[in-house]
């Protein structure tokens, strides 16, 4: 008996190992562990088999897998995977590539957010969901991580059928098959698009506020140049006039009206462009404090 995923079991940190019959065979199997929980790729194995050593990812090395498949002997195996595999579908992305980057297996969740149907997904890779919004380095960093039988974990914009983008955090694990190579690789997503979108508003709000304070300052610089050379030109031009002794008293009271006016204008402007200039902006048309025309 055989299932294209054979498995869930609970689990120690990430690693592979292969399917081995008690023995010491290998059976063509393969199984994933990705933080508590384990994957059986391949043909179920009886509870007395035994299991090789797991290579290490970062991590410590694999419980043994009679405690993990006699943990509720009593229970069908493929009943607690079902519901398990059920489970991991309602919450994650999930596929199988061959070593080339072939896709071999995906589930209804990637189905879904894609828009792909699993027969068009089959074959293909997965350049085929890929959004061009990532650098290609990001790519070759990828791919020479897991070349190497190393776990890659990171943010992914893919590209739906539809043209729209989603957003994934992913975690690739690969599979080494008896040379040593990898010769499967599972990922396994989530959907963040929800949070990416959050942080794209949270920046476009941040910059718009930003730019209003930019074009605010710039403003406020202009109006105080062309507002304070003509005010310069009539304070200058009011107190020659407060000098000319020739001038009768409804005169100099007329001038010293006007140099009055322009020296509160004046410092209107001032206190526009004081340290709290774009704020004060805002309340153009309030009376100042102690501001009066006299």
């Amino acid at each position: 008996m055989g299932l294209t995923v054979g498995a869930l079991f609970y689990s120690l940190p990430c690693g592979f190992i292969p399917c081995r019959t008690a023995d010491g065979s290998v059976v063509g199997g393969w199984r994933l562990i990705i933080g508590r929980w384990r994957l059986t790729f391949g043909p179920l194995l009886p509870v007395e088999s035994a299991i090789a050593p797991a290579p290490q990812v970062g991590a410590n090395p694999i419980a043994s897998e009679r405690r993990a498949m006699s943990a509720n002997p009593t229970q069908p195996l493929e009943s607690r995977f079902e519901r398990l595999r059920r489970a991991l579908d309602q919450h994650a992305i999930v596929s199988e590539t061959d070593a080339r980057g072939a896709i071999v297996e995906v589930n209804d969740k990637f189905c879904e957010i894609s828009g792909y149907q699993r027969a068009e997904l089959i074959g293909t890779n997965h350049r085929l969901v890929k959004s061009g919004l990532h650098p290609p380095e990001v790519y070759r960093q990828l791919w020479s991580t897991i070349a190497r039988g190393e776990v890659w974990q990171g943010e992914l914009c893919n590209r739906r059928r539809d043209g729209g983008l989603y957003w994934v955090e992913a975690t690739i694990v690969p599979f080494l098959g008896p040379d040593g190579r990898p010769e499967r690789y599972v990922s396994i997503r989530t959907d963040i698009t929800a949070l990416k979108e959050s942080e794209t508003m949270a920046l476009a709000a941040k910059a718009a506020a930003e730019a209003g304070i930019r074009a605010k300052t710039a403003f406020l610089e202009r109006m105080s140049h062309e507002l304070h050379t003509p005010l310069n030109a009539i304070l200058g031009f009011g107190q020659l006039l407060e000098a000319d002794v020739t001038l009768d008293a409804e005169q100099r009271d007329s001038v010293v009206e006007v140099v009055r006016a322009a020296r509160h204008l004046a410092s209107l402007i001032d206190q526009l462009l004081a340290a709290d200039g774009p704020a004060a902006l805002d309340n153009i048309g309030q009376p100042l404090v102690g501001g009066s025309h006299g």
